[in-house]
């Protein structure tokens, strides 16, 4: 082990710098392929939309492609393809439903509708309202999955996309004499029970209740009444209902504007509190936390910042969260845990510019106590200042999804013609988590399980119970033969409630079960704990190899979640990677711990084995169960391996306590595994589920014209199945890469539109499992 001094804690800084700042010769330049990130196929696919051969019974196909950053290896969801701008709505807009479930969407095309609604797994997609209403300002219900708020000509409405009706709660143009137009509609109170609307041409505040009642004024002192002066204005999420009020520009004590700042906080009554909080430049984009007590906000050059202040405007509070070159819209996830930046990559104190006409930016999460910084996603642009192409992400409302705006295949060759034309895109965060507590009972020789919803919140939130797992849409239910698996899953479909009867078990045989939580996106967590149980008994039976992720387990400051969504199980590890610090807050000493809690089923003897790795010249981690005399695992160098720590340990039946600690600024722990098998040695991720699935069948492709071909094949027998992979390419030898890849459905069927004239098409298709597992390809022959 090494003394982590303060020599130490610089070179972990400069690790993450040197992460933050790609060489300027390589990362961007315009024939470095990872710019589009390779998707070369899908990048050649131009033309007019053929709307009419991509509809059925008013459902749109799925324009969904599902790659890898070539970076970072973060999954990638690219929503819409499209000559004209997509986007999402802002950066602290949410752009899904309460519970996930649907996304809304600003689409280009001239389908009668520009605002469309898209299902989360991106199965459809739909005009927000068929009969072709426009809505003003819509903002999603964070009450009722089904609702809209809108304005429409002044007056506030509300809108049921499951069922096309809309109902007028309040005529804000009639109550108050200001122009219709004058209105916006802010995002609804995260109680949902209070509704917040400026006018940016009388510089006034009005607050509804959502059903319609107790409309009334927020009093202020006049200085918002300069025309557009209001820049920003959004509620806090504080329980008390404080509102943020920003502005671009004052009057003086002569009635003269002055370009100024200035950021206050609104209680209801006209209140007016700690202005030039945070001293947040002009347009300083501020969003609150989830708890509404913290504000982000962010400074413009020379100052280049995000910082992070608490409400009362305690200057004491006020701390720099992350060094940035340019100004951004930024946002806090929905789980309460990190800030989304999609800030330029800072190079010389300015962004990196590639032949003068793009920005690179990386999307990056930011813890809010800034200690941890973790690149998501490389993004090239060339909006420069043009909002409609401004990354601008947003969280979705569990926080394992961002959504951003790019015009990032609008920059290739083909389609130069295309600049600044917008698509909407995902990165993926991270897996739900799991579900907890899985339990099982025998009863008349049939296996019944139970469980609970996975933990979202770290604390209670005041307008949440803390169960906040929004976005799941059921469970799946998988069993082995033995501990550890490798499992499958035992039923079609999903599971709904939080319960399953198996009674497919056969008498007296020993089954270990674990429940696996799916998103209405399609996205599956890991493992829940395992359980056995046999038709006579819930007794544990046989050996025990249960596997824990590091990344759930209590972390220390020092010891920071680090995505790695290739080779880590679950696509997060931990390691002791910190980020240059604000000086009011320096960094606690090492060591650098996480203690994560294991259960025994039996008591027995057990080994201990950790999946770790190390940078340095030597790197280890110290490792204690239950308080006991620490034990040094050494950690092998530059590839993750699983290292057993020497001995045994004697465990009683029930819960103990792990605590891997750590001197060393260079090592990382991705998972650790309790046996009593003494022949077992874990290997890869541990259970996650590396078999790939059987490829698809009875594939066919028709030409319906020069430019546009119709390809189909026969549904996935997959009970894991999550999505196909299309691929093109102009001859049967090519490899089912990012290069070639084109769309990823959940239907049997596409369009294969705007194909440059005269090209040869041969296709490939594969399939893909929830855990990633892809197949192996079935190649469609040669279209001349």
């Amino acid at each position: 082990m090494s003394d982590r001094s303060g020599a130490g804690t610089l070179w972990s800084v400069s690790l993450i710098i040197a992460l933050l700042c790609p060489p300027v010769g390589s990362a961007g330049a315009a024939e470095d392929p990872t710019r589009t990130h390779n998707l070369d196929e899908l990048a050649a696919r131009d033309g007019n939309k053929p709307y009419e051969l991509l509809v059925k019974d008013g459902l749109y196909a799925s324009e969904r492609t599902i790659f890898h950053d070539t970076v970072t290896g973060a999954e990638m969801w690219r929503l819409t393809h499209e000559r004209a701008n997509d986007r999402h709505v802002y950066y602290d807009v949410p752009a899904w439903n309460v519970d996930g479930s649907v996304m809304y969407l600003l689409h280009g095309g001239d389908v009668g509708s520009n605002q469309w609604l898209v299902a989360a797994d991106c199965s459809w997609m739909r005009p927000a309202d068929p009969s072709g209403r426009h809505f003003t300002n819509p903002q999603w219900s964070w009450r009722d999955r089904r609702w809209i708020y809108y304005l429409r000509e002044g007056r506030v409405e509300r809108f049921d996309w499951t069922t096309g009706r809309s109902v007028e709660l309040f005529d804000l143009a009639g109550a108050t004499g200001i122009p219709p137009r004058s209105f916006r509609l802010q995002p609804p109170h995260p109680l949902d029970d209070r509704l917040l609307f400026d006018s940016r041409s009388s510089g006034r505040f009005f607050v509804l209740n959502a059903d319609g009642s107790g409309f009334r004024e927020i009093p202020t002192d006049g200085r918002w009444a300069t025309g557009d002066a209001i820049h920003r204005t959004r509620w806090t999420k504080s329980a008390d209902y404080q509102v943020f009020l920003g502005q671009n520009r004052r009057l003086d004590a002569d009635g003269n504007r002055i370009d100024e700042s200035v950021q206050c906080l609104a209680d209801l009554d006209g209140t007016l509190t700690n202005c030039n909080i945070g001293d947040m430049d002009r347009g300083g984009h501020p969003d609150t936390t989830v708890d509404g007590e913290w504000i982000t906000g962010s400074y413009r050059p020379p100052k280049g910042a995000i910082n992070i202040i608490h409400r009362s405007g305690d200057q004491k509070t006020a701390r720099r969260i992350f060094y940035s070159a340019t100004d951004h819209h930024s946002s806090n996830t929905w789980d309460g845990r990190w800030h989304i930046t999609d800030n330029s990559v800072p190079e010389g104190g300015t962004p990196i510019d590639i032949r003068g006409l793009t920005t690179i930016d990386s999307h990056v999460l930011v813890s809010l106590d800034g200690r941890a910084q973790i690149i998501l996603h490389y993004h090239y642009s060339s909006y420069g200042r043009d909002e409609n192409t401004h990354p601008a992400p947003v969280s979705s409302p569990d926080g394992t999804k961002i959504m951003y705006d790019s015009d990032m295949l609008a920059r290739g060759e083909i389609k130069r013609e295309s600049t600044g034309n917008a698509d909407v895109w995902i990165v993926v965060v991270r897996r739900p988590f799991p579900a907890r507590n899985l339990t099982a009972s025998v009863r008349n020789g049939e296996i019944r399980l139970t469980w609970q919803r996975p933990l979202h919140a770290e604390k209670e939130i005041y307008w949440h119970s803390g169960n906040l797992a929004r976005e799941i849409e059921g469970y799946c239910v998988l069993r082995a033969e033995q501990s550890g698996g490798p499992y499958a899953q035992i039923h079609d479909g999903i599971v709904t409630g939080t319960s399953y009867t198996d009674r497919s078990a056969e008498p007296g045989k020993a089954y270990y079960y674990v429940v696996q939580a799916v998103e209405h996106s399609g996205l599956a967590s890991l493992y829940s704990n395992e359980v056995c149980a046999s038709t006579s008994s819930a007794a544990w039976q046989g050996e025990v190899r249960h596997f824990y992720e590091a990344e759930y387990g209590q972390l220390a400051l020092l010891m920071v979640p680090q995505m790695e969504w290739q080779d880590a199980s679950g696509g997060w590890y931990v390691g002791t990677f910190a980020m240059a610090p604000d000086p009011n807050y320096p960094l606690e000493p090492y060591p650098a711990k996480v203690a994560i809690t294991v259960n025994a089923p039996k008591a027995g003897g057990y080994a201990l084995w950790a999946r770790v790795r190390q940078y340095g010249e030597s790197g280890a981690f110290s490792v204690s169960l239950d308080d006991e005399r620490a034990r040094e695992l050494a950690a092998p160098q530059g590839e993750w391996g699983w290292v057993r720590l020497a001995g045994t340990i004697e465990l009683s039946a029930g819960p103990h306590e792990v605590v891997l600690s750590t001197m060393d600024g260079s090592v990382g722990l991705d998972a650790i595994c309790l046996t009593d098998d003494s022949g077992f040695t874990p290997s890869g991720l541990g259970t996650w589920d590396t078999e790939p699935p059987a490829p698809p069948e009875g594939l066919t492709v028709s030409r319906i014209d020069a430019t546009t071909n119709r390809v189909s094949w026969s549904p996935s027998k997959q009970r894991d199945f999550h999505h196909y992979n299309v691929y093109c390419g102009r001859d049967a030898e090519y490899a089912p890469t990012n290069h070639r890849l084109l769309l990823s459905p959940t239907d049997t069927e596409i369009i294969d539109w705007g194909i440059p004239p005269g090209w040869n098409t041969v296709y490939k298709v594969t399939a893909v499992d929830r855990f990633g597992n892809e197949s192996a390809p079935v190649v469609l022959p040669p279209q001349g």
